[in-house]
């Protein structure tokens, strides 16, 4: 497959940053952020930026196409290396893996991904088939940009290998992780995460895309310390031990240490960056402003933490009357009223509202107590809605909901790892709103950073 971005640009930009690892650790392989790759990509590829959507993809490129972004330390005699491609800890939490076996643990985990994954790409309206992964493979001095389908695993012909590829009749000490043929998976019960094996193919210098030299400035705490380093760094004007950072500005780049696989503790006897046993935030706290730009609702009731049998998004099973299947809406706590006044417009004022997938519907604030978030036609929203929770199944069956009197649950929001939306302002364009969904918890995340709990 074709690299999906353009190569001499990301160099560019890529060697400036990597030559400050001395800033971080004293390991000669390069460390560079996950957050910057993720921007690095953005800029190289003019890719829209979806990392903070809590999904599958950190990015959408051109052409639609869904696009995961990792980077991770490789040995440049590595044939593989198992990485992160799905975190279950909300999961976990509620229960999903109690009672199951290592082998049961992770068909689970794949099971979830397979339906995360495809939910997001229905939410994007993308197609799932055309997802990669890009990866920044680096190494002692250099790094190699790897780029890969993000598949769905064939749930169906998952068998255990060896080291060596070679099929085991059973799971055994010996067993080296689960194949579907295309891609080799293990589940981490301590980490509570899926992990893929991906390729280390080092190609030959001459080869487009090959090694992509990364040397780091190892004189720059020193350089730093006696005035600076010139067109990248200011002379220090403190004579405090170490240098002095200054708050970054807004779109400034600031370095920190991520949570996810590289940590800056290191073990320099193995030559590799070692996550070491501690207490790791995974979920950085929520930043509310006031007045806000965004809120997150729930799509199920709060006060059981089940979806409501006969409203809400199962409104259209309610009695009473003739309903139809998609007469529903996702519901407003009253609280978000009282917190943030004004934030959506008054009830019945019609708004425009963009879904995730780039359509646009008509919406307004409805019901007793400004309770209801509907658009109009009222099934254009749960159309979207639905057909992310159900991503294996067209609208047409989806809607067999309603003979058969088969309202969605909880389960049914925990399988796609979705359970509220979020809603945020357009800057500048009053009455114009997004919507995007949001991952397991952050409603009640969104609620504690809003509420002060």
């Amino acid at each position: 497959m074709s690299l999906s971005c353009d190569f001499d640009k990301y160099v560019r930009l890529l060697k400036p940053v990597a030559s400050l690892s001395h800033l971080f650790t004293d390991n000669s392989i390069p460390y560079v952020d996950s957050k910057f790759v993720e921007r690095l990509y953005l800029m190289a590829s003019g890719a829209r930026d979806t990392a903070g959507d809590n999904s599958s993809f950190d990015a959408i490129a051109p052409g639609l196409v869904g696009v995961g972004v990792k980077t991770f330390c490789v040995s440049r005699s590595g044939k593989s290396k198992f990485e992160k491609v799905a975190e279950f800890t909300a999961s976990a939490n509620a229960g999903a893996f109690d009672g199951l076996d290592a082998d049961q643990s992770l068909r689970k985990a794949i099971q979830l991904r397979n339906a995360r994954l495809s939910s997001d790409a229905i939410a994007y309206g993308i197609d799932v088939s055309r997802a990669i992964y890009h990866c920044l493979l680096r190494m002692e001095g250099a790094a190699m940009i790897h780029e890969e389908p993000m598949s769905l695993v064939d749930e169906s012909v998952l068998y255990p290998i060896d080291s060596s590829g070679a099929i085991l009749t059973r799971t055994d000490a010996k067993c080296f992780g689960y194949s579907d043929g295309r891609n080799v998976y293990k589940y981490s019960k301590s980490k509570r995460v899926l992990l893929k094996a991906f390729p280390v193919v080092i190609p030959a210098p001459s080869e487009f895309g090959g090694l992509i030299d990364l040397p780091i400035n190892r004189d720059i705490l020193q350089q730093i310390m006696e005035g600076g380093v010139p067109g990248l760094i200011p002379p220090a004007i403190s004579s405090g031990v170490g240098p002095v950072m200054a708050p970054a500005e807004e779109g400034e780049f600031v370095f920190q240490y991520s949570s996810d696989e590289d940590d800056p503790r290191v073990d320099d006897a193995r030559g590799s960056y070692e996550v070491i046993d501690a207490e790791i935030d995974l979920q950085p706290p929520m930043i509310i402003k006031r007045p806000t730009d965004f809120v997150i609702l729930p799509l199920y009731s709060t006060r059981t933490r089940e979806v409501q049998e006969k409203s809400g998004i199962n409104q259209w099973n309610a009695g009473g009357r003739v309903r139809s299947f998609g007469e529903a809406y996702v519901p407003i706590p009253s609280w978000i009223h009282r917190a943030f006044p004004g934030f959506l417009p008054e009830r019945n004022q019609s708004f425009s509202l963009r879904l995730q997938d780039g359509t646009v519907v008509s919406a307004k604030v409805c019901q007793e107590g400004d309770k209801a978030l509907m658009s109009d036609p009222n099934d254009e929203l749960c159309r979207w809605l639905y057909t992310a929770i159900e991503p294996g199944l067209s609208y047409d069956r989806i809607k067999n909901r309603l003979p058969e009197k088969r309202p969605y649950t909880y389960k049914d929001l925990a399988m796609v790892g979705k359970d509220c939306v979020k809603v945020s302002k357009v800057s500048g364009k009053p009455h114009q709103y997004e919507m995007t969904f949001c991952g397991l918890g952050d409603y009640e995340r969104f609620l504690n950073a809003a509420t002060g709990l």
